[in-house]
Parts: C-alpha cells; structure tokens; sequence
C-alpha cells in the first residue's frame, strides 16, 4: 500500500479561518466504558468518529445514542482501508483506543504517529500484551492502567500518564494450604473479579485525567 496523507491539521474549519478544532476518533471492540467518559466530556474532547471491530457489542449503542457516527470494520480481518478512510472523511486529527482487541498495522500509524494513544491495562513496561491484567494479579505485582502512544512496537509507545490500582489488602491474601479446595478456587476467582471491577475504575479516572492533559497539550500545539 502506498503512504497514506497525513491530515490537514491547519485546514480552514466552515466558519472562519482559524484551525479545525480536536477531533477525537475512538476504536473499540466492546462495551465501551471508557468511551462513554471521553462522550461526557464532549466539550472538551469532541469524539467525532467510532469504529468498532463488532457492531452488536454495547460500545456502539452508546456511541449511537450520542449522536456519533459508527463504523464497522470486521474483527477477524479488519478493513484497514476502510477505517482510514472513515478517519479522513471525518478530518480525525486524534485517534484513542479503548479497548479495541486489534494489532494497530504500521499504515494506520504513520499518518497519525505521536497522535495515537492506547490505554493499556497493565503498568507498563510490565506485562504488555491484551492479559497484562491478568498477568499482572496472578504474578502479585503491581497493578494498575498506563496511556501511552502508539508504536509500531506492541505497547512501546512513550508513556503519558498512569494510574496504579489500589487492592484491599484481603484482595492479596494467599489462601492457607489447609484451606485449598474447591472453596480456595472460588475465592480466588472472586478475588479477581473484583480487581477487574476496581480496574475499570481506575482506568476510567485514567482516561479522564489523560484527555484533559492530552487536549491542553495539543491545542496549544495547534495554536501556535
């Protein structure tokens, strides 16, 4: 494939002749959680465009219901050339990933390198990869959620903001060798259901906290 434009970030917008404002698309492949945080804080990050790996998941219903425009692009073998060209009908000048459980390919990221962000569920450099989470509670290490740029390199991008999970201390807790069993195994199972729960949470202040630096950052940038 040949080199894609990168976007005109200093194209006139319709009612004057100042910069385009942000504009924001989001992929995701789910329930859409912390999309949902980027669409209550429209006035700041203005999502313009969601593209989904699937079309009957949650994510897409509340996109919907925003008023935003959604586009499928398959899962198993995305349609790279379709999204890219969703993103320069929609004059996308950043793109967030949230949740979307698809490998980025170096021709979605040249047109936008250093505008692309991911917000991984581990602390990275720990546990890269789509079970950082997992990983990271069955190892006993820290836990938490990191944002970061997008690299052709999995989960190598320069780091923006992270935010470390907090467990209650009975969350690790080794059940006693005395107690193992069926009974242990439960427990342990709900010991990790709740630190997703708690994850999900802190991801969600992540992503608050890190658009609004993201944002001040960029809009000084644009105008200059």
């Amino acid at each position: 494939m040949g080199r894609v434009a990168s976007p005109d970030l200093t194209s006139p917008s319709p009612g004057g002749n100042s910069p385009s404002p942000l504009r924001w698309a989001v992929f995701i492949s789910g329930r859409g959680s912390n999309l949902q945080v980027l669409l209550d804080q429209c006035e700041l990050a203005p999502v313009s465009l969601v593209i989904s790996s699937k079309l009957k998941v949650a994510g897409v219903g509340k996109a919907r219901r925003a008023g935003v425009r959604v586009v499928g692009i398959g899962h198993k073998e995305p349609n790279w050339d379709l999204a890219l060209q969703e993103l320069r009908r929609n004059r996308v000048t950043h793109i967030f990933l949230l949740g979307f459980m698809r490998i980025f390919p170096a021709h979605m990221i040249e047109p936008y390198e250093g505008r692309i962000f991911n917000l991984h569920p581990s602390l990275l450099p720990e546990f890269k990869g789509a079970n950082g989470f997992a990983e990271s509670f069955h190892a006993r290490r820290a836990m938490g959620a990191t944002l970061h740029h997008v690299t052709v390199a999995l989960d190598e991008g320069r780091t923006v903001a992270q935010k470390p999970l907090h467990l209650p201390r009975a969350l690790n807790e080794e059940p006693s060798a005395t107690n193992a069993g069926p009974n242990s195994e439960s427990a342990a199972a709900l010991r990790f259901q709740i630190a997703q729960t708690l994850l999900a949470t802190t991801e969600q202040r992540l992503v608050r906290d890190g658009i609004t630096r993201l944002t001040a950052i960029d809009r000084l940038r644009f105008h200059r």
